[in-house]
């Protein structure tokens, strides 16, 4: 049962993490920011083993920033601001051995967007293609040519290898691919009612919010993710055992992104749509929000 409860969590802890880091992947593309931030949370490599599920879908984004308060009164901060659409490719494999690889290629958006100013020269090459294996983030240019890389250490998916091989085995492959499309699942409703009535168990804090609603706060180290004591937490539907948020904090108690999840309506609930919002800084220093609505399409799982 323990096993299991931890097989639940890591699961639901992996969702959120990657979430936060393909987003911050976007909306730092030229990597100006510290890149060991950003990706820290992908997975790393272990050996490849043999494929144990591939995942793709297409993601659109819509990217504005907002002051948190006042008026934006410098040119700097006013381009800074200029919204951002951009649409990816998205694959995902997991491997047998815990190690993850994410391919990302830019696409057309489906929507334009036309600034009200002129862009600033910028003759650095352009990233089309990111690919993050074996512990490292490669950037590649619209010709295909490497143009940087960066370690990304992060934790081992292993416990999630275990989950997905132990739905296989008990449900088959269709189920493990409904579940992991929709982040829920029966078969995980004994190990969450544990988890809730046992949470010092798994180093968890709960608070019920409804009958229906309860949030689950993780310290990430105590979860399996090495070289952090940042903190989540999640926004469960203890009913229908569908995520439907999160909150990342740091060691500090400080906010650092906040994801809310939306699924297609029915019996089989499918993520659908994200949306995040993350502090941040304009060229002033003045603070600001960074707030993402994310469309996911053409969502394919295959165990």
């Amino acid at each position: 049962m323990i096993r299991f409860a931890n097989s639940w969590l890591t699961a639901y802890v992996c969702f959120a993490i990657m979430v936060f880091a393909l987003t911050s992947c976007q909306n730092n593309s030229d990597l100006t920011a510290d890149p060991s931030t950003q990706f820290r949370l992908m997975s790393k490599g272990k050996g490849s083993g043999s494929v144990l599920l591939e995942m793709s879908f297409d993601l659109e984004s819509l990217t504005t920033i907002r002051p948190t308060s006042g008026k934006l009164r410098k040119v700097p901060d006013r381009i800074f601001q200029a919204p951002k659409i951009d649409r990816q490719t998205v694959n995902f494999t997991l491997y047998s051995s815990g190690e993850g690889r994410w391919v990302m290629e830019n696409q057309t958006p489906t929507q334009n967007l036309t600034p009200n100013h002129e862009s600033l020269p910028n003759n650095s090459p352009i990233p089309v293609k990111s690919v993050i294996t074996g512990g490292k983030i490669y950037l590649y240019d619209s010709k295909g040519q490497l143009i940087q890389n960066h370690d990304v250490p992060a934790p081992d998916l292993s416990e999630l290898v275990a989950s997905i091989n132990d739905l296989k085995s008990t449900h088959g492959a269709a189920q493990v691919n409904k579940a992991i499309a929709g982040m829920m699942t029966s078969s995980y409703t004994a190990g969450l009612d544990d988890l809730l009535r046992n949470p010092r168990n798994y180093g968890a804090t709960i608070n019920t919010i409804s009958p229906q609603v309860s949030s689950i706060r993780v310290n990430l180290n105590a979860a399996g993710v090495p070289n952090t004591q940042d903190e989540v937490v999640l926004l469960i539907d203890t009913q229908r055992n569908l995520l439907l948020g999160s909150r990342l904090y740091d060691p500090n108690g400080q906010f650092r992104t906040s994801t809310m999840y939306r699924y297609d309506t029915g019996t089989q609930p499918y993520l659908k749509a994200i949306y995040q919002e993350t502090p941040t800084q304009f060229p002033s220093g003045q603070a600001g929000m960074i707030k993402t609505q994310q469309t996911i399409r053409n969502l394919n799982i295959q165990v």
